[in-house]
């Protein structure tokens, strides 16, 4: 099964993803950081045509920056 071979990644009770999409996901916001120094997450929802409740679920969420959650390099600091 995939949850004993340890190819899940739990984020929250109802949020599982492959390891390799999680893998996929933060090697992009890593990717959009170091080009942008930020990113929301609307547009990491759009780049995996997934929902808002599965982007919104990786670590390192900042918080919310004028009512919209965003990514950045200093994680839990508030976007202007």
């Amino acid at each position: 099964m995939l949850i004993e071979d340890c190819e899940l990644v739990f984020l929250k009770p109802d949020v599982l993803l492959l390891l390799d999409t999680y893998r996929e996901m933060l090697r992009y916001v890593c990717h959009r950081l170091e080009e942008n120094g930020v990113i929301n997450i609307g547009e990491l929802r759009d780049a995996f045509s997934t929902s808002r409740r599965i982007a919104d679920a990786l670590p390192r969420l900042s918080g919310s920056a004028g009512g919209h959650a965003a990514y950045t390099r200093r994680p839990y600091t508030q976007v202007s």
